[in-house]
C-alpha cells in the first residue's frame, strides 16, 4: 500500500507541467476564437463602411462625366475624394480610374479633362485599424478594400410629371408666387414659318403660319438648319439654374444655389394666371397634363427623335389639360416626388416646350399635342395654398434609374447614373 501511494505521487509530480501546458493551450484557443469573433466582426462592419464608401464616390465621380461637353476641366478626382472621405476614407487611400462601357480603365482620374470615351468612373478605397484582441497573438492590424464602378447611361423609359413647361416667355414669380416678370428658358430669335397640314391649329390659326422661334444650336458644330433638323437643340437662356447638382451622390442634393436665378410659374389657377402656352390656344390651360405620358427613347442615338410631321423638331407629346395635378411615377432619389403623394418641396422630370409643335385648342376632355424640346429636372414648390406650383431648375441632376450605355458628350435626353460593380 505504501508502495502504491508512493508511485502514485510521483506520477502527479511527474505530470504536473502537463495540466500547465495543457491550460494555456485551452486558453490561447479561447482567446484566438474571442479574436475572431470581436476582430473578424468588426472587419466585416468595415469592409460593408469601405463598400458604401466607394459606391457613394464612383456615383460622385459618375455625375462628373456626366457634364462633359468635351471643353474645360472637371473636378472628378477631388470629387471622387471628397465623398469618400465623407465616408470615412482617407483621400489617400482612393484610387480611381476613367472608364468606358466595357469598364475599360482609360485614364486614373485627374480634376482636368475627360478621357475620350469615357462614361464612367471604377472606384477602389481601403483602410487599415489596430486589432482588438488578435492583438495579443501577434497581429497588431487589419485592413479592408473595396470597388466600385458607376457609369453615365440614357434614360430608355421614363414618366413626366403632371405639368407642362412653356420655354418660351415663361412667367417667373417672386418669393412669394406673384408674377413678377418673363424670363425665357429657351433663347427666341423672332417669328418663322412653320409647315402645317391645314387640320393642325396654332400660333393663331391652322395652316403656314408665323410663330415665335426658339434659337438653336448643333450637337456638332456647323451651321444651324432652318428649320431645325434631328441634329440641332434648342438653346438655353443664361443663368436659368437655380441648383447645380454635379457631382452629388444620387441625386440626393440639389448643390449650389444661384439665387439670382428665376423662379417659374408652371402652374397656374387658370388661363389667364400668366401660364405661357407654346401654341396651345385654349385660354383655360393652367399648365397641368392630366395625362400619364410614358416617353420611350430610341434604341439608337442619343438625342430626341425629331417629330414625324413636317419638319418640326421634338418628342411628340401628347397633353390633355385637367384640374387635378397627380403624381403617379416616382422620381428616384432622396428629394424626388413621390407617387400618391403632394407636389410639394420635391424633384420633378417635366417637358419644356416650344411653338414647333402643331398645338391647337385644349378642351377638358380633349388632346393637343405638342413638341418637348427637352426634358428637364424642377424642384417643385407649391404656392398660393396649392392652388398654383412654382419650379426651380436643377442642372446636372442624375437620379439612379434605368437606363442603356451609349452617353457621349452633347446628349441632350435624360441621364442617369447606374453602378454595374
Amino acid at each position: 500500500m505504501r508502495t502504491l501511494n508512493r508511485m502514485r505521487r510521483l506520477w502527479c509530480e511527474y505530470h504536473a507541467g502537463q495540466t500547465i501546458v495543457l491550460f494555456a493551450l485551452i486558453a490561447l484557443m479561447l482567446m484566438g476564437a474571442l479574436g475572431l469573433a470581436l476582430d473578424a466582426g468588426y472587419d466585416f462592419a468595415q469592409r460593408r463602411q469601405m463598400q458604401n464608401a466607394a459606391d457613394a464616390a464612383a456615383l460622385a465621380g459618375a455625375g462628373v462625366i456626366a457634364t462633359n461637353t468635351n471643353s474645360g476641366n472637371y473636378p472628378v478626382l477631388s470629387t471622387v475624394q471628397t465623398v469618400a472621405q465623407q465616408n470615412g476614407v482617407d483621400p489617400s487611400n482612393v484610387t480611381c480610374w476613367q472608364i468606358n462601357d466595357s469598364l475599360t480603365q482609360l485614364q486614373s482620374c485627374t480634376n482636368g479633362g475627360i478621357a475620350q470615351g469615357a462614361t464612367g468612373v471604377q472606384v477602389s478605397v481601403g483602410e487599415t485599424h489596430a486589432t482588438f484582441v488578435m492583438k495579443a497573438l501577434g497581429v497588431g492590424t487589419s485592413s479592408t478594400a473595396a470597388t466600385a464602378a458607376a457609369r453615365v447611361e440614357i434614360m430608355t423609359t421614363f414618366t413626366t410629371g403632371p405639368f407642362t413647361v412653356c420655354g418660351i416667355d415663361t412667367t417667373t414669380v417672386d418669393s412669394a408666387g406673384n408674377a413678377n416678370g418673363t424670363y425665357g428658358i429657351f433663347q427666341t430669335n423672332g417669328l418663322f414659318t412653320i409647315p402645317r397640314p391645314g387640320n393642325w391649329s396654332g400660333c393663331g390659326g391652322g395652316g403656314n403660319l408665323p410663330c415665335k422661334r426658339t434659337m438653336e444650336s448643333t450637337d456638332g458644330g456647323g451651321a444651324v438648319p432652318n428649320p431645325p433638323d434631328s441634329t440641332s437643340v434648342p438653346q438655353e437662356n443664361s443663368s436659368i439654374y437655380y441648383y447645380d447638382a454635379a457631382g452629388k451622390n444620387n441625386g440626393g442634393f440639389l448643390g449650389n444655389a444661384n439665387t439670382s436665378a428665376p423662379t417659374f410659374l408652371i402652374h397656374g389657377p387658370n388661363g389667364g394666371g400668366g401660364i405661357a402656352t407654346c401654341n396651345i390656344t385654349s385660354s383655360g390651360f393652367k399648365g397641368i397634363n392630366q395625362t400619364v405620358t410614358t416617353v420611350q427613347m430610341p434604341n439608337t442615338g442619343n438625342t430626341y427623335p425629331p417629330m414625324s410631321y413636317g419638319t418640326s423638331l421634338g418628342y411628340q407629346l401628347s397633353l390633355t389639360p385637367g384640374n387635378v395635378a397627380s403624381v403617379s411615377a416616382s422620381v428616384n432619389g432622396p428629394q424626388g416626388c413621390r407617387a400618391g403623394q403632394p407636389v410639394n418641396n420635391c424633384v420633378l422630370l417635366l417637358p419644356v416646350i416650344d411653338n414647333s409643335g402643331p398645338g391647337g385648342s385644349s378642351p377638358s376632355n380633349g388632346t393637343v399635342y405638342v413638341a418637348a424640346r427637352e426634358f428637364m429636372y424642377f424642384y417643385v414648390q407649391q404656392i398660393q395654398s396649392g392652388n398654383a406650383h412654382s419650379g426651380r431648375l436643377i442642372k446636372n441632376f442624375h437620379p439612379q434609374g434605368k437606363g442603356k450605355p451609349g452617353f457621349s458628350p452633347g446628349t441632350t435626353t435624360p441621364l442617369v447614373i447606374h453602378l454595374i460593380k
